[in-house]
């Protein structure tokens, strides 16, 4: 009887899964609407993979010929800022996961996404990609009154908020790129209409953080401050 040699090992051993997954067929990366910025949405197609698939076992015959594979563990969401010129992996989610929420995004940042499928041996890069910012959409100014154009990284509506919309302007729901966050009179489209929100709202600030304190009069109505520094500086030639 002929047989091959046996290697004996204390550790399970597996086979190698030399067949790695199809790439995910779309991804869509857009604001989180309706927050206070710092996140952004990731929704893409599930791999084609990303079911039980049938593998055949070399040499068997009979029923047991066959047997299931898994064919995605999971999905790895890797990231890119501007200027920066590799993607570093920042989650993975398992399969049959279709969506992620990057909560550590900076507000006014571009950030470009791929979704990987991976299997136990195997990771399967993406020809899509897809790039979206955090926009602040649910903010108030001091008086408590919302704001709509803060599009940048400050507090205040400038000439970098207006670049930003500039760029979007033009934009419609069927074009690759378009982002509700800058459809500011909503109507699947950045014209005109939103340029007339952002405009009326065009130096407008946030309120700052921490709690207002009123002046109440006979309380603090004649509170003063004063700084006297003379004693804590050196006077000159000493």
């Amino acid at each position: 009887m002929i047989s091959s040699a046996i290697t004996r090992t204390e550790e399970a051993v597996r086979a190698t899964d030399d067949i790695a997954p199809l790439a995910v067929p779309s991804l869509s990366v857009l604001d989180a609407p309706n927050d206070e910025g710092g996140r952004i949405v990731l929704t893409w197609t599930l791999s084609p993979s990303d079911k039980l698939l049938q593998g055949v076992i070399a040499g068997a015959i009979g029923p047991a010929a066959v047997e299931s594979v898994v064919g995605v563990h999971g999905y790895s969401i890797y990231r890119s800022a501007t200027g920066e010129d590799e993607f570093s992996l920042i989650a993975q989610v398992d399969a049959g996961v279709a969506s992620f929420v990057d909560e550590t995004a900076l507000n006014g940042v571009h950030y470009t996404y791929q979704v990987r499928p991976y299997d136990l041996d195997n990771e399967t890069g993406s020809d899509i990609e897809q790039t979206a910012m955090a926009v602040r959409n649910s903010v108030l100014d001091s008086e408590g009154r919302a704001i709509f154009g803060l599009f940048g990284a400050d507090n205040r509506i400038g000439f970098d908020d207006f670049f930003i919309f500039a760029d979007n302007f033009g934009l419609t729901a069927e074009d690759a790129g378009f982002d509700p966050a800058f459809d500011l009179a909503p109507s699947e489209a950045i014209d005109f209409d939103d340029f007339f929100v952002f405009a009326d709202n065009f130096g407008r600030s946030i309120a700052a953080a921490g709690k207002r304190v009123p002046m109440l009069a006979g309380l603090n109505a004649d509170a003063r401050m004063y700084l006297d520094a003379r004693t804590a500086m050196p006077n000159v030639g000493e």
